[in-house]
């Protein structure tokens, strides 16, 4: 009997250690224990699922389904499935093994694992893409930290909930909260755990760099990030890794390099049914045949990264797929299709809030603008600006700048008070109209001192016209 009430001492301690993110410890620790009851198992299997052994986890977890009867071991089970389904890319399965285990800690009236649960919920509905549900159960996770006095399982797992706050910033296009909280993060995780979670924190932090226009240090922080997942055998935040490392390099011209690194990524998102992946990957190869000028690559990938991301389930993705697609067809003089690609990504992006989608397809609008409907260039590039000062993006900020002196260099323009179109590029009816009527207005406001009714009688109108002309166009 001694030896039973050791055993369970012993497997308390490992689950502790796990709760504390000392995985490696807990696998040694658990070698210990000769006798393999239930929570044994179960631990093993946790162990198995933070090394990526998911097959090997799988099987634990069926061969003590049936014995997991003790109320803390089923909650124990539950979590441990869940966390399976969640890197098997099952997600109802998880959300519903999470929702069974939280209700059985609630039961139990243990306050850390109902956060863990929380915490798990809300990672899963941010991969989900789901922002706001996943911002609500990670909020509710660390106010359930604030009742609990255990510092290293509460440091550790508020490290994990800050990563995942910062990773909704980042998709929101909030940089500075999101650094803010990745920073935090990391110095959490690498004196708490110093592992795979640390890692996943420095792939964020090369992402924001990549965001920030940053593509040199990107690449050394992701190198980093990547070094600690090749060393523990992680391939499903190697991937990750490897196409923000691919991102950096394309804006560094080095398409070889990215290329090999994309190739790799996708090649280990499709063994392993990683489905969101695989469109993300996909996405960047359209963006790498973009960037080379081979558009027809570009279209077929883009493409390919749309139907992955429908077959996901996931918008977020699709959105991005989206506004590559409309940007190929935008350069292959498809405008159309351009237009209709993105808008419907314009439409997602609102829906989710997402300023990383909002703003490029807002953006390539614009420009797709200036060849249909140049009158509406200006009114799709002032939105872009507007979200583009709530996310300061390097590369979409240059891409900005690109199209505003290409609305500018048309072929008209205004020296002095002389109006002066290009006989040699005659411009369309409407943009000639558009280009004069701001001429009119500007100059018959200037001359009056900004009085609308005077304005209008200089210029043979009224004063309702007059305002509302400067309102279209922002004068």
């Amino acid at each position: 009997m001694p030896r039973v009430r050791e055993l369970q001492v012993t497997a308390s301690a490992v689950a502790d250690l796990i709760d504390a993110g000392q995985f490696v410890t807990a696998e040694k620790a658990l070698r210990n224990i000769r006798e393999r009851t239930p929570l044994a198992q179960v631990l093993q299997a946790e162990i198995e699922i933070y090394f990526s052994r998911l097959r090997e986890a799988e099987r634990l977890l069926d061969e003590v389904a049936a014995e997991a009867k003790d109320v803390d071991v089923a909650a124990r089970y539950a979590m441990a499935r869940g966390e399976l389904s969640y890197w098997l890319y099952r997600y109802e399965e998880a959300e519903e093994h999470f929702q069974i285990a939280l209700h059985f800690y609630k039961f139990l009236g243990d306050t850390f694992r109902q956060a863990v649960a929380l915490y798990n919920l809300g990672r899963l509905e941010r991969r989900r893409a789901r922002f706001e549900e996943a911002e609500r159960f990670l909020r509710h996770s660390d106010e359930l930290l604030s009742e609990v006095r255990d510092g290293r399982r509460t440091e550790f797992l508020r490290g994990l909930v800050l990563f995942n706050l910062g990773a909704i910033r980042l998709h929101e296009g909030q940089l500075e909260s999101a650094g803010g909280f990745f920073k935090e993060a990391a110095e959490i995780l690498e004196s708490s755990e110093g592992q795979r979670y640390y890692g996943s924190v420095l792939n964020s932090l090369g992402g924001l760099h990549l965001y920030l226009g940053c593509y040199h240090e990107a690449v050394a922080v992701l190198r980093k990030a990547r070094g600690i997942f090749e060393r523990l055998g992680i391939f499903q935040d190697l991937e990750y890794t490897s196409n923000n490392i691919a991102w950096a390099l394309i804006r560094l011209g080095q398409y070889e390099e990215a290329e090999l690194l994309l190739q790799e990524s996708l090649e280990l998102a499709q063994e392993i049914g990683n489905v969101t992946g695989a469109s993300t990957f996909l996405t960047s190869f359209a963006e790498l045949y973009a960037a080379r000028g081979e558009l027809e690559k570009a279209c077929v990938y883009g493409k390919r990264a749309s139907e992955y991301a429908e077959l996901a389930g996931n918008l977020f993705e699709k959105g991005r797929a989206l506004v590559e697609l409309g940007r190929v067809a935008l350069l292959r003089g498809r405008y159309y299709e351009g237009e209709k690609a993105l808008r419907q990504a314009l439409e997602i992006g609102e829906r989710l809030k997402s300023r990383e989608v909002e703003a490029p397809a807002c953006l390539y609008l614009s420009e797709l603008m200036l060849a249909v409907q140049p009158m509406k260039a200006r009114e799709w590039l002032a939105r872009a600006e507007r979200l583009l000062a709530e996310y300061p993006h390097a590369w979409l900020r240059a891409e900005f700048e690109r199209i505003r002196r290409k609305l500018e260099a048309g072929r008209i323009r205004v020296e002095g008070d002389q109006f002066i179109v290009d006989g040699t590029r005659l411009p369309t009816w409407y943009e000639a109209k558009e280009a004069l009527e701001i001429f009119l207005i500007r100059k018959a406001l200037e001359q009056t001192g900004n009085n609308l009714t005077r304005a209008g009688e200089l210029l043979g109108t009224t004063r309702v016209h007059v305002h509302k002309k400067k309102k279209q166009y922002g004068l």
